[in-house]
């Protein structure tokens, strides 16, 4: 068959309560099925890429007569992040969440924002729809706290070019653009003990932790990178 339209839906979070493809819109159907609908109606062939545990999304697709085929290994997330950040910042605080594809912003803002409490909708909260390599080279010594939840982490899958951020100069740019006691975190789906030693030799005092997707204690295992500017 020639794929006409790839739709990835193999990113597993119940971070939100339960598995994000399955929250409910206001319309009563799912995330993943109006969005599968929706692709459906421009008649070009679709296929679906699906996690391997996910049995109600594989039945919607044989409801919906989609080709799909499985993904063992895949994680991904939208919103959690900045909610979580806003959790822990007080009512002054500023963010600036930098975002490479406008999709993604028009997603949260406008189909997924409810599912991680409209995070965007926050006024501490400015978009930058840029590279993030471009946001943390415009100013030196000016954030408190970058955080990097980007690809899979330093060994990064979609986009060749996120070397720029985990690399030594990537690194060396962070640095500058951090003030003094400022911290850089680090998000990772493995652990990558070449990363580690980039990171103290970016001059960075480094602790490596290892948690779980979950707030239980239970799902995956995520690494972070905390590295502190003297």
């Amino acid at each position: 068959m020639t794929v006409g339209i790839l739709l990835l839906a193999a990113g597993r979070s119940v971070r939100f309560g339960s598995d994000k493809r399955l929250a409910l819109l206001p319309d009563g159907k799912t995330v993943f099925e109006t969005t599968l609908g929706n692709i459906q109606a421009s008649n070009l062939p679709v296929l679906v890429c699906l996690e391997n545990d996910v049995d109600d999304a594989a039945k919607i697709c044989d409801r919906m007569c989609a080709n799909f085929i499985v993904c063992e290994n895949a994680n991904l997330g939208m919103g959690y992040t900045l909610a979580a950040a806003l959790e822990q910042s007080g009512p002054d605080a500023q963010i600036l969440v930098a975002e490479l594809i406008p999709a993604i912003v028009k997603w949260n803002r406008e189909y997924l924002g409810h599912l991680a409490g409209r995070p965007l909708l926050d006024p501490r909260v400015r978009v930058a729809q840029e590279d993030v390599v471009k946001t943390i080279g415009k100013q030196r010594s000016a954030w408190d706290a970058i955080l990097l939840d980007v690809d899979n982490g330093p060994a990064g899958l979609t986009r060749r070019a996120n070397d720029r951020l985990y690399g030594n100069s990537g690194l060396k740019a962070s640095f500058d653009a951090l003030k003094p006691g400022g911290i850089l975190a680090v998000w990772s789906s493995a652990v990558d003990e070449a990363f580690t030693r980039r990171m103290k030799g970016s001059g960075f005092e480094t602790k490596m932790v290892s948690v779980r997707a979950r707030k239980s204690g239970k799902g995956s295992k995520h690494t972070i990178w905390l590295g502190k500017k003297p």
